[in-house]
Parts: C-alpha cells; sequence; structure tokens
C-alpha cells in the first residue's frame, strides 16, 4: 500500500549531501509508488530544484533560523496538510524540527537521519559551549522519540546507538550514486590538459576549516619541490577562500594552482585527474571522495571520521593518512605521482567497489523494505 512521505531537510545547495539526497528521493519516487514531499527549511539552489522528480511535492520556506517559531509553524502547517504516513528528518536542525512537532503527529511514523559526525561538528571552535550542551542535551531527550535512526557511516551509527540507547531502531542509510548520472556528466564536456604538467592533482568542496586545504597546500608546497611538473586544480568556494589564496601566495605556489570556483558538474575535472585528494579534518560521509572512486581515480584522503576508511575498503582502494599530516600527504602525493600503475589499479578496483556497494538503487531498494516494514 502506497504511503505518504514527508522529509524535511536544511538547504539543497550544491554540495555532495544534497545531490546524493536528490538523487535518493527522485529513485525512491520512481519505485516506490509512494507519495513524496519535501519541505526545505531554509535555500533550494535552482540547479538543484531543477533536478528534483516533478511529482515530489516541494515547499522552501527560505527562513535563516530553523529554531524560530515561524519555522516550526510553517512546517507545522505543511505537514498539517499533506497529513504524513512517515515523516523524516534529514540532518541534525531538521530532526529537531521534525521531533518538536511530531507529538501533534501521533499517526506518523518518524525516521531521522543523521548525516553528521556529531562528536566533531560539535567539538569545533566556533560552537558555542552553551550551544553545544544544549543540542547534545535535546538530542539525548528528543532522538529517543524516534521509531528509526538512521546514519550514513558505521562509525556515527555506532556513536549514536551509544548515545541514544535502546527505544528506536538503528539502520545503516548509505549515501548514494547514481551510475547513469555519472556516466552522463562525465560526458558533457572535457577540461583540457595542459600537455606541460605530467601529474594533476584535485580537490573539492567547501573552502573552509572542516575541508582541510590549508594542510593539502602546505603539503603540496612540500612535493612539488621534488616534483615540479605538477599541478593542483582546486575547486570551491568558501569563508577560507581568501586566507587559502594568501597562503598559497606567501607559499610561492600560487601559481602552480588552478582556482575554480564552486561547479554544478565536478566529473570532468574528475576525469582530468590524475590524483584526487580530500584533506578534510572530519566529514559526515565524503561525497567528493564517492565520485572521484566511481570515477576510477586514485584517492588521497585523510583518515578522519567518517567515511573515508569505510569508502576505502581500510585502506585497501585508496591512501589514508592522519588528520593534519602535511608530511605524510607530501609523501602520498609524490608515491602516487611516481606510479602510475598503482593509481590505475587503485582507481579501477575502486570504482568497482563503489559501484557494488554505494549504488543508488541497491540502497533505495533496501530502504524501500525498511519504509514497507514500518506500520
Amino acid at each position: 500500500m502506497a504511503k505518504k512521505i514527508l522529509f524535511v531537510v536544511p538547504a539543497l545547495g550544491i554540495g555532495g549531501a544534497e545531490k546524493s539526497f536528490i538523487s535518493f528521493v527522485n529513485a525512491l519516487t520512481r519505485r516506490s509508488g509512494n507519495e513524496l514531499m519535501v519541505i526545505v527549511l531554509s535555500h533550494v539552489s535552482e540547479h538543484q530544484l531543477k533536478k528534483l522528480h516533478h511529482s515530489i511535492q516541494i515547499k522552501i520556506l527560505n527562513r535563516k533560523s530553523t529554531s524560530r517559531p515561524g519555522t516550526l509553524l510553517s512546517v507545522y502547517w505543511n505537514c498539517r496538510r499533506f497529513r504524513p504516513d512517515i515523516l523524516i528528518g534529514w540532518s541534525t536542525y531538521a530532526i529537531f524540527v521534525v521531533l518538536v512537532i511530531a507529538p501533534f503527529f501521533k499517526k506518523a511514523k518518524i525516521i531521522i537521519s543523521e548525516r553528521n559526525y556529531i562528536p566533531k561538528i560539535f567539538s569545533l571552535d566556533n560552537v558555542g559551549k552553551w550551544r553545544r550542551r544544549i543540542v547534545l542535551y535535546l538530542m539525548k531527550k528528543l532522538y529517543i522519540n524516534a521509531h528509526v535512526i538512521t546514519a550514513n557511516s558505521f562509525d556515527n551509527l555506532r556513536f549514536l546507538k551509544k548515545y541514544i540507547g535502546s527505544g528506536p531502531s538503528y539502520y545503516l542509510l548509505k549515501n548514494t550514486i547514481d551510475y547513469d548520472e555519472v556516466s552522463n556528466l562525465r560526458a558533457k564536456y572535457i577540461v583540457a590538459r595542459d600537455p606541460a604538467v605530467d601529474v594533476i592533482l584535485v580537490a573539492l568542496g567547501r573552502l573552509d576549516y572542516q575541508k582541510g586545504f590549508d594542510v593539502l597546500l602546505n603539503a603540496y608546497y612540500q612535493a612539488i619541490e621534488q616534483n615540479t611538473k605538477m599541478k593542483l586544480y582546486l575547486i570551491g568556494s568558501g569563508d577560507q577562500g581568501d586566507s587559502l589564496k594568501k597562503l598559497a601566495k606567501d607559499l610561492g605556489i600560487d601559481g602552480k594552482i588552478c582556482w575554480i570556483s564552486e561547479v554544478n558538474n565536478p566529473y570532468p575535472y574528475y576525469d582530468l585527474a590524475d590524483i584526487v585528494i580530500v584533506p578534510s579534518r572530519f566529514e559526515g560521509f565524503p561525497n567528493v571522495m564517492m565520485e572521484a572512486m566511481a570515477c576510477g581515480k586514485a584517492v588521497i584522503a585523510s583518515d578522519c571520521k567518517t567515511g573515508p576508511r569505510e569508502l576505502s575498503a581500510n585502506g585497501k582502494l585508496a591512501k589514508l593518512v592522519p588528520v593534519g599530516g602535511v608530511d605524510e600527504m607530501k609523501r602520498a602525493i609524490l608515491s602516487l605521482a611516481d606510479d602510475v600503475e598503482t593509481r590505475t589499479l587503485m582507481g579501477s578496483q575502486a570504482a568497482l567497489y563503489i559501484f557494488s556497494e554505494y549504488e543508488k538503487n541497491i540502497i533505495v531498494t533496501n530502504y524501500i523494505d525498511l519504509l514497507d516494514k514500518i506500520e
């Protein structure tokens, strides 16, 4: 019997997590026969809006804060009109909104999907002590009321089981990748290769503290002292953009970097790359790493929580280096730069693994089974 399923999400920008969500709900609505609605608390990029399946109802609230009463009221009234059988909060603050209004919808089953690794998110310097305490307290008190708790990595799921405790069912919901979409996006265009460059490095993501691009720049500076025929493509935008460019200039490597703003389609740049680097200090789940591996590329990633070790099959399918390890990253870059055979083998094995474990149809089939069991 078809169900009415309502998702509440924080935003739908052009990041990897958002792309994975849209791929997931599109596949879910095509295959399950369920009626879907998505409430977006803040903004949606036009690019992502166009990709959302036409049958999915969408309500964009454009709110600046999830904690204001107006946000809760808007979600409540939209939920009341839709009358969901299943109400899903997707990521931390959207989860709080869902759990606050859930008592008014007693017939709806509540699923929460945590996409961040909470211990790291709330250890950042920009998260105040009291805010951290309040959020963790609310998690402890509210998450227990969910029927099902999902997370996108084993480490995150393990933490939630231990922190929240018994009551909800716990379920691993991996991020997804769409084989057909990857093939189509790779075919869109080709980025020309500089014939004077032997090895091209690509790094992609938000230019902020979490993504660790300062670590990469310092490692790259050391690496090109030994191999001058390398070039780094750094793709993305963020609040550390200016400071990263200043660091590159201070190191004298700005002429060896191609700076590119955020792109809707990163796949031609993955194809350009000889090595893709993911230097994150922490992750919820590194979609850049998954996308690069799906393209058959050798990847160097920091061994952060959560995702890289899981994605790389414990370091067999990518080189893992310690978080913040400049010297280790330099050595990994030089090692792969000099070894075409290893890069090729690592990339081909990685692609097979990603499409066997994370292809959207596999994940969606398992999720449909979960939804069918909820009565």
